[in-house]
Parts: C-alpha cells; sequence; structure tokens
C-alpha cells in the first residue's frame, strides 16, 4: 500500500532517534546539550548546559510561523509571531520529564502593516525519551501600547518535536 510506506519510514525513524545513547545515560555536570526543534511551520535550535544532575541553562532561538492557540489576548487575530529567542532554565521532575522556563526572551511579529519586536516569556513541558523529545509550550507577549500601556498575548503552542544532536 502506498500510504505505508511514510508511516514505516517515520515508526523507522523514531526508534532510531529514541536508542539509547551512551551519553544520554551517563548525563553529567556540565554536559553540552544541542537540540534541533520543530513545530508545524517552525524550525529551531537551542543549546543548553547541565549544571547539576537536574538543572540547565542555555538559550533558544526558533523561526517561522508560529502556530498556536490564543488563551488570553484583546485584538490579536491580526498578529503574526516569526522568531522567538530566549534564555532558558530547565528542571528534570521526574526521571524523563523536564519543566522548562524561559523567563527573558524577544518575540518579533507582524500584523497589517507592521513588523516590531516585543519582550516575551514563557514555559514548557518536555516529554525526554533517550535523544527524542516531545514538547508543549506557553508563550507570553507584551504589546505595546501607547503612553506606556500594553497588553499581554498568552499562546499555547500545543506540539513541538525535538531531537538532541
Amino acid at each position: 500500500m502506498p500510504g505505508l510506506r511514510p508511516l514505516r519510514f517515520v515508526c523507522l525513524l523514531t526508534l532510531i532517534l529514541a536508542r539509547p545513547s551512551a551519553a544520554q545515560d551517563r548525563s553529567i555536570d556540565g554536559a553540552n546539550h544541542f537540540v534541533l526543534h520543530g513545530a508545524p511551520l517552525t524550525l529551531g535550535f537551542s543549546y543548553a548546559r547541565s549544571i547539576t544532575r537536574t538543572w540547565e541553562v542555555g538559550l533558544g532561538v526558533t523561526g517561522g510561523k508560529h502556530l498556536g492557540v490564543t488563551l488570553a489576548s484583546e485584538d490579536s487575530d491580526a498578529l503574526d509571531v516569526w522568531v522567538g529567542a530566549y534564555l532558558q532554565v530547565a528542571v528534570h521532575v521526574v526521571p524523563r520529564v523536564a519543566l522548562v522556563a524561559r523567563p527573558i526572551g524577544v518575540a518579533a511579529l507582524t500584523g497589517g502593516d507592521f513588523g516590531a519586536a516585543y519582550p516575551s516569556a514563557g514555559a514548557g513541558l518536555e516529554y525526554r525519551l533517550s535523544r527524542l523529545r516531545l514538547g508543549t509550550d506557553l508563550q507570553v507577549i507584551r504589546i505595546a501600547g501607547g503612553n506606556g500601556s500594553g497588553d499581554y498575548w498568552l499562546r499555547w503552542l500545543p506540539a513541538r518535536l525535538s531531537v538532541r544532536l
């Protein structure tokens, strides 16, 4: 059947990427983590360094149209996020699950006839299976207004697939 070939390829690729690696099993302090991640219409790269067995610090950048669900905002329907860059801190809450905080960042977006970069922050949850990571993120963007005012745009980015290089 022609439809089964892509499915077999995806299953085989997942098995190859999820195989245990010796470096992953002996996660030590000071280990560098280079991660390629993607979501629908976006591609990104992050770097993190383990400072203990449970904590990592680093930065991440994503580019492309960020597809997400608006949870709270006023008049954000015409806005599109195209680039996000964040400092991040991750903590392993259980052996295969990490909570990722992105307290400082910037999001570049467009809307109608303008483009601007706004301060942003976020958080995420990752399920880590060897080199493969499945995640979901929340993103908060402060849209500046006149006279020092502004609105907060809360978005949920439901799916992110990552591979540790």
